[in-house]
């Protein structure tokens, strides 16, 4: 029950032996029943003599080098036709990972793709940043012939104003919510489909309802984080803080590897009456994912809060490194290099400020902050 069945690559494709020695990803050569007692050397060396010197690009190099912090090859694979579609789908879900700048051109693209992958990708990942717009954008995909796309739609429309919808998609939302739920519910030995539903309680109002799901989802899989994380939130968005630390303190001792935890630990440590508590879960977050930008912002933050100014340059610098568009890490440097009177390092920061939010003062603001100081 619920084992997978071990068998040789069935697929018509030249194997790529070179990959194995560069990324440490299986061959179908040496490690599929053919040579098995052969080196890896040697099924380099016959495919070298078969097929030449050249390589055509493939996208595993691309998925690797994401996996280390440099998404750049994602994009060409998630716009190129000539992808499968299950790894333009994972390209994708990479560059959500990534928050990449480009994520909603590259999921409004793909709503309407042919293949229904591509599509429940899309619409998963879609970032809300004007809810009218989302709203024209996800609801047709109410009425979408797949049926995993559909209840995608549904759940992430959930968290817009129904308002926003005509008469006719209203009645197609709560047939979506019908068919979500009744399929989720079942699947509740799952602890997913008692988080999703969950999601779905908490983005409709029901709080109380919410937080059933969420339990259940940790009697099924106390060590499955997402809902142990969505639990935290919900509790502390309650005003139950002592409720979620605790939480968060035996997360952390079940699952000890998992930085999101130790992050949110972390900001419910920084609170009154010891904030310095905070240091130690923020580090350890960091430590676990140095590619997480939200958890080297709240360091950043905290250690600016309690008088380490080098710390926080350094952990503030390194979320505006990883995410260069994000408004909040540039306005967060750029107010720290304001109050330490380093003028001209504010300067670039309130220009990049302006060019991503020509319409808010707030950019011109520190410029002149930092020209009168000067």
């Amino acid at each position: 029950y619920m084992v997978i069945d071990w068998r040789a690559d069935h697929s018509f494709r030249l194997p790529r032996p070179d990959l194995s020695a560069s990324l440490g990803v299986p061959n179908a050569c040496t490690q599929s029943g053919c040579h098995d007692d052969r080196p890896l050397q040697w099924s380099i060396d016959a495919w070298n003599r078969w097929y030449g010197e050249a390589r055509r690009p493939h996208f595993g190099t691309a998925f690797a080098a994401a996996r280390e912090g440099d998404p750049s090859g994602l994009v060409e694979i998630v716009q190129s036709p000539l992808q499968p579609a299950l790894v333009r789908a994972t390209a994708l879900e990479l560059l959500a990972v990534e928050g990449a700048e480009s994520l909603y051109e590259l999921c409004a693209a793909l709503l309407l793709a042919p293949e229904s992958i591509l599509r429940h990708t899309a619409v998963t990942h879609l970032p809300l940043l004007d809810p009218a717009e989302f709203a024209q954008r996800v609801a047709p995909l109410l009425a979408d012939p797949a049926k995993a796309v559909r209840m995608a739609a549904s759940s992430r429309l959930a968290a817009v104003d129904t308002a926003l919808l005509a008469d006719y998609q209203l009645a197609d939302l709560d047939r979506g919510f019908t068919e979500y739920r009744a399929s989720l519910e079942a699947n509740l030995d799952f602890a997913h489909a008692a988080m999703n539903l969950g999601t779905l309680s908490a983005r409709l109002g029901d709080q109380a309802e919410a937080e059933r799901y969420l339990r259940q989802a940790l009697v099924v899989d106390d060590r499955f984080v997402p809902a142990r994380a969505n639990l935290a939130v919900l509790l502390a968005g309650g005003g139950r803080d002592a409720e979620a630390t605790a939480l968060l303190e035996e997360g952390v001792r079940l699952t000890p590897e998992e930085p999101e935890l130790w992050r949110m630990l972390g900001l419910m440590y920084a609170g009154p009456p010891d904030p310095s508590r905070g240091l130690e879960p923020l580090r350890r977050a960091v430590e676990l994912n140095p590619r997480d930008a939200r958890a080297h912002y709240n360091l950043g933050l905290l250690m600016d809060q309690l008088g380490d100014l080098d710390g926080a340059e350094r952990h503030l610098g390194a979320a505006l490194e990883i995410v260069p568009r994000s408004p909040d890490f540039l306005y967060a440097l750029a107010e720290h290099y304001l109050r330490r009177k380093m003028f001209d390092e504010v300067i670039p920061l309130a220009d990049r400020l302006t060019e991503l939010l020509p319409d808010q003062p707030i950019g011109a603001q520190m410029r002149q902050a930092a020209e009168a100081g000067n």
